[in-house]
């Protein structure tokens, strides 16, 4: 140390020595997760409610030769729904109908064997399929009365676009229908 002079002043740290040190602490902190304080809870589900199948019901029902339209009625309580099914010149009693969070799905009785429409929406407007033995197509159906102001579902002439999230080809398949499908 010279004499009367200052002390030699401590070189600096390179910063690449700082950025070494951020380097091995990173993956660290990446790997532990964050503070408690910080970390965020999921966000608390939004709870669905099944379908209420009660009312009228206006159909409109394809297979690959026809289209036939027609009314669906549906009363009784849960657990224990009924109703009438009129297509065309066809009119069956329903057996049973099935509900969940957007899914209808109904069963009528004919005497070719039972006729089972599987159906998904909002609650006003559904769309999906029909299967009757080796017969098959799509359905369309809107609720009634519609809501004032609704403009009704796509398949009675109005803008509204149908439900999506439902199988509804109309084609041939050359697999065996599911066993839900096939009453026999």
């Amino acid at each position: 140390m010279p004499a009367g002079g200052p002390p030699p002043a401590r070189p600096a740290r390179p910063r690449r020595f700082i950025r070494g040190q951020l380097s091995r602490c990173l993956p660290l902190v990446l790997i532990s997760g964050l503070p408690a304080g910080c970390a965020t809870s999921p966000a608390p589900a939004v709870e669905e409610s099944v379908l209420d199948p009660l009312g009228t019901y206006e159909l409109s029902m394809s297979s690959v030769t026809r289209v036939s339209d027609g009314t669906m009625t549906i009363r009784g309580q849960p657990g224990n729904y009924r109703g009438t099914l009129s297509v065309g010149v066809l009119s069956a009693p329903i057996a049973a109908v099935e509900t969940g969070v957007g899914i209808l799905n109904v069963h009528a009785s004919l005497p070719q064997g039972t006729l089972i429409l599987r159906l998904s929406g909002d609650g006003l407007c559904f769309a999906g399929n029909w299967v009757l033995g080796a017969q098959r197509g799509t359905i369309t159906a809107g609720k009634l009365p519609r809501p004032q102001g609704s403009g009704g579902c796509a398949h009675a002439g109005s803008r509204r676009p149908l439900p999506s999230g439902g199988p509804v080809s109309t084609g041939r398949s050359s697999r065996p229908p599911h066993s839900d499908q096939d009453p026999s």
